[in-house]
């Protein structure tokens, strides 16, 4: 027997589109799916002010990012490729800021309330929200890359620890590949 599981890659999804996504899966078929988000807790961490501490923090150092981005493209001749986003991120609507706590604590909001069957972080801990998604009947499943993380993500009572090693990515290992 062969089974497969449909997965919804949403780590840039705002949560009116994840919503939308979610609901259009439902409306499609009745059996399980996946919703795939990333929690860093780096960025869960990070204030928003990082007044005292001696480093800036994230917020302020957007505008330098984007200008080591504006300046390699330019320098390989790439051109930036904008797709129409609904709800994205720091709009007009008030959405929160691409990839900042707040972005990541809304998607996840917005799985807990849809029940999704199957959520995955692709990376980080879903310890947080696991109390919620249990009363859901959801399944947890968490990517790492070290055995550090694996405690901890096991700690929270996942279901399923997904181990990816350097070769799956990268963005989840610190092993580097030995030839």
């Amino acid at each position: 027997m062969q089974a497969g599981l449909g997965v919804l890659g949403a780590a840039a999804c705002s949560r009116e589109e994840l919503r939308e996504w979610i609901r259009e899966v439902k409306s499609l078929t009745d059996k399980p799916f996946e919703v795939d988000t990333l929690l860093p807790a780096s960025i869960r961490r990070d204030p928003t002010d990082a007044a005292g501490t001696g480093k800036p923090s994230r917020s302020e150092l957007i505008g330098e990012y984007q200008a080591f981005a504006d300046e390699f493209m330019r320098q390989e001749g790439l051109t930036k490729v904008l797709r129409p986003r609904r709800g994205s991120n720091a709009d007009a609507q008030g959405g929160p800021m691409f990839f900042s706590k707040d972005f990541f604590e809304e998607q996840m909001e917005v799985v807990v309330e849809e029940k999704v069957p199957v959520y995955a972080a692709g990376l980080g801990n879903a310890g947080p929200w696991m109390e919620r998604m249990r009363e859901n009947g959801t399944k947890v499943m968490s990517v790492i890359g070290s055995v550090k993380h694996a405690l901890q993500v096991a700690a929270a009572g996942v279901d399923v620890v997904v181990a990816q090693g350097h070769d799956g990515g990268g963005h989840n290992s610190p092993m580097e590949q030995r030839r």
